[in-house]
């Protein structure tokens, strides 16, 4: 629960308007009230006037700061306090930060504890200063910090941007009463919130992809929105500009819940699904991967000492046909059917893990996390399922160089390993496109076509492919 929160109180004759932080937890620190104290700033009506506090009390247990000025009104309440002039008063906010002094609130992170924005009821805001945050911030709980400060924070956040993406977390909060990065499931699929129309049920099209595009926006597009020779709080005019252009207006829809019970359900499952992975895919992938191996050289002796491979009675052309349609379904049995004894087949531990990959996750998620070039091309969509893996052989073409030799020249589609990855790249799969060409030998002297050498005469990376993920 938010502790912080201000009442109207009379003491010693006069009304002042106590601004409650928290409960007393010792002496304050010296240096929080040493010196000259720091104003803040009341605006009304595009004027600032300094204030300052009366005197901090502390009674009942709890600390307050007196201020003589009307009730304040934490931002954070905005859509208690005025439902119907959200936008209003959030512009009206903009508004008096902008026009406080550049240092006021100049931080190398760009973004403000929300204690510190205040609205008055009948119009005007107050802006707390630095010290007196502070102060707010020894006696908080940590339940308020959390609701103050930490969840307006992502990664990659460029700082001239970060009020612009704060207000419109504040514009989301008022709105769907819960603020966008605050569940620990979106916090863990990539700071993703949950779709605007979803959370507040206004269906205006527009708007809802101006807020999702604002929210997850990278750190190279907010470059470019607005200027870095400017503070955050100068480049709330950006802000300004977009909320004007928007339509707020609530449809009444009696499957809003739903929805959004359903989404969050589907985002829960999502984010376990990541935790799984994190902690525990390695190790079931690397166990898979040498289980099956042992056993796929087991049962490939077994194979080939018994009966003719599957291929039997198919040209070259088609074995080697067959060899890359294996490849491409993750099959290395069908791969190495064709293969003499002795011969090394290039893709083994490559596919092998794939394979194992993709069947471990499609038992624990029910989810076939590989996508082949083929699949990818015909869906349309140019994005693939979260956390899917783009991996396959394309544009096959095989020549006959002589009577025992066939060259095939390919793209191979081929996952890119990250050794560490941000939140922006979260949000999406690399690929190498890999221009090739193998020598394939074959023999034909029992019956059927075998290979019976693979030599490698070309491999050179001609472009890497940033794939979306579906949201």
């Amino acid at each position: 629960m938010d502790t912080i929160h201000s009442e109207m109180r009379d003491i010693d004759g006069h009304t002042y308007c106590a601004l409650n932080i928290g409960k007393v937890s010792g002496e304050i620190p010296r240096h929080l009230l040493s010196g000259k104290q720091e104003c803040g700033y009341l605006y009304r009506e595009g004027k600032l006037t300094e204030l300052y506090y009366s005197r901090i009390l502390d009674t009942r247990g709890m600390r307050s700061i007196l201020y003589d000025t009307p009730l304040m009104i934490p931002v954070t309440d905005i859509f208690v306090h005025f439902p119907l002039e959200i936008a209003e008063r959030l512009l009206e906010l903009s508004a008096a930060v902008q026009a406080a002094p550049r240092s006021f609130f100049e931080n190398e992170r760009g973004l403000i504890p929300s204690w510190r924005l205040f609205l008055l009821e009948q119009g005007g805001a107050v802006m707390l200063p630095l010290r007196v945050s502070d102060l707010i911030f020894y006696s908080a709980s940590e339940e308020d910090r959390a609701i103050h400060v930490h969840r307006y924070f992502r990664k990659d956040l460029y700082a001239p941007f970060a009020l612009c993406h704060q207000f419109t977390q504040l514009l989301y909060l008022a709105l769907a009463g819960f603020a966008p990065f605050e569940f620990e499931e979106v916090k863990q699929t990539s700071y993703r919130p949950i779709p605007f129309s979803i959370a507040t049920g206004i269906q205006d099209e527009k708007t809802s992809a101006v807020i999702d595009s604002i929210l997850t926006m990278r750190i190279s597009a907010q470059r470019e929105e607005v200027s870095g020779a400017y503070s955050a709080s100068e480049n709330l005019s950006w802000f300004d500009e977009k909320l004007r252009g928007l339509s707020l207006t609530r449809v009444e829809d009696s499957r809003k819940e739903e929805r959004l019970e359903g989404y969050l359900t589907d985002l829960k499952k999502k984010a376990q699904r990541r935790e799984f992975w994190r902690k525990k895919g390695i190790a079931l992938i690397v166990s898979a991967v040498s289980l099956l191996i042992v056993l796929s050289v087991s049962v490939q002796a077994v194979i080939r000492s018994n009966a003719p491979p599957a291929t039997a009675g198919m040209s070259p052309q088609e074995v080697i046909q067959d060899f890359f349609a294996a490849q491409n379904a993750l099959d290395i049995e069908r791969m190495n059917e064709s293969l003499a004894r002795g011969v090394k087949n290039p893709f083994e531990q490559q596919v092998t893990t794939l394979f194992v990959n993709s069947r471990v996750r499609q038992a624990y998620e029910q989810f076939d996390a590989h996508i082949t070039p083929d699949e990818l091309k015909e869906s349309g969509e140019g994005t693939l399922p979260d956390t899917a893996i783009l991996y396959g052989v394309d544009e096959l073409t095989i020549t006959k160089d002589s009577e025992e030799t066939y060259r095939a020249e390919y793209l191979l589609y081929a996952p890119v390993v990250r050794q560490e990855s941000s939140d922006e790249e979260d949000a999406y799969t690399t690929a190498d496109v890999v221009k090739s060409s193998l020598l394939f030998t074959i023999r034909d002297d029992k019956g059927y076509v075998e290979i019976t050498g693979i030599e490698p005469l070309e491999s050179e990376v001609i472009n890497r492919l940033q794939i979306p993920y579906e949201r």
